[in-house]
């Protein structure tokens, strides 16, 4: 192995289909999550040098930074991986707010799809009940100032498009909500339509999987647990789940960096954004609703794959949780 040559420089090598020695491949080999993922380091180098070069002009296209390493390390192996599987195969994506949980699945679609898979992203913001429907719920309790928080969704309406995806009923009424709408209280659209099997639904939102807490520290407040009480009526969504993802920060107190800088940024381009104020009471709302420091760790033991986050959304590790048991 000529050892000045760079993990870099070799992936570059790959993604220009120039030959590697048996030693190179092997150097290689090694930075890939195999211990974390049933998958043959063969597959991966040519899936990575079909999709490297098509990928980049979506990432530009679409101002992302994906840098060689990220690709080889973590969206490749995981393409890879979920390509094995039998269709239709449901991934859950769960994260704090600014862990990039959107930014992963629409990379990790646009790899599938070079792939020859059919995929569905679909966000939990998409299952928000209507307009009326939460202004009601506000009315009944006024807690519920924000969307986003357990009983703010439809989760029959999320059910029954899971259930015709697994049972293969065409066509699909995807549901869409706009944000904007209302003042930024957003609502429902009409539902997307789709007339083809999906092979493959990528699912993502800040507390996809969580679990109801059945012994929640006395210290909750009333509002913790009624939210805890809440997650009760998301498991037979979380059922169809056939593998989840959780993007952690290595501390939870990154998430409202995130959304302070997100929110910076915004105002900056001139669009409307909250204060450091408005964005710190906005963040620790969601703080109380599930607690980052109980249901983080109840997330990372559910989880099949765990990625650690440092404060500038760098993978710094991964792991298994413990899923299975």
């Amino acid at each position: 192995m000529n050892w000045h040559y760079s993990l870099d420089k070799l992936l570059q090598r790959l993604a220009e289909n120039i030959p590697l020695t048996a030693c190179e491949q092997a150097y290689l080999q090694e930075y890939l999550p195999t211990d974390l993922l049933p998958i043959d380091g063969g597959e991966v180098c040519r899936f990575f040098a079909k999709t490297y070069a098509p990928l980049q002009e979506f990432a530009s296209h679409h101002r992302l930074s994906l840098s060689g390493q990220m690709l080889w390390r973590f969206y490749v192996p995981l393409a890879v991986f979920v390509l094995s599987q039998k269709c239709p195969f449901f991934v859950g994506f769960v994260g704090m707010q600014g862990t990039g949980k959107t930014t992963l699945c629409s990379v990790l679609k646009c790899l599938l799809e070079m792939g020859d898979r059919r995929v569905l992203c679909l966000s939990l913001d998409d299952l928000y009940k209507t307009y009326r429907e939460r202004q009601i719920l506000q009315q009944l309790d006024p807690r519920l100032r924000w969307r986003g928080v357990p009983s703010t969704h439809d989760v029959g309406l999320a059910v029954e498009l899971f259930r015709a995806i697994q049972q293969g009923t065409y066509p699909l009424a995807v549901p869409r909500f706009d944000k904007s709408l209302h003042q930024g209280a957003g609502d429902r659209l009409a539902p997307e339509v789709i007339d083809y099997p999906v092979d493959i639904v990528l699912f993502e939102g800040w507390f996809v999987g969580a679990q109801y807490i059945p012994d929640l520290p006395a210290s909750c407040s009333p509002f913790t647990k009624d939210c805890n009480d809440k997650l009760r009526d998301y498991q037979p969504l979380w059922q169809f789940l056939d593998y989840l993802v959780a993007l952690l920060p290595t501390d939870y107190r990154y998430s409202l960096q995130w959304r302070q800088l997100a929110e910076r940024k915004q105002i900056e381009q001139g669009r409307q954004g909250m204060t450091p104020a408005e964005v710190q009471a906005f963040v620790e709302y969601f703080w109380e609703a599930l607690p980052p420091a109980i249901y983080l760790p109840a997330i990372a033991k559910r989880a099949n794959l765990v990625v650690y986050l440092n404060g500038d959304r760098q993978i710094v590790s991964m792991t298994t949780g413990s899923s299975d048991s």
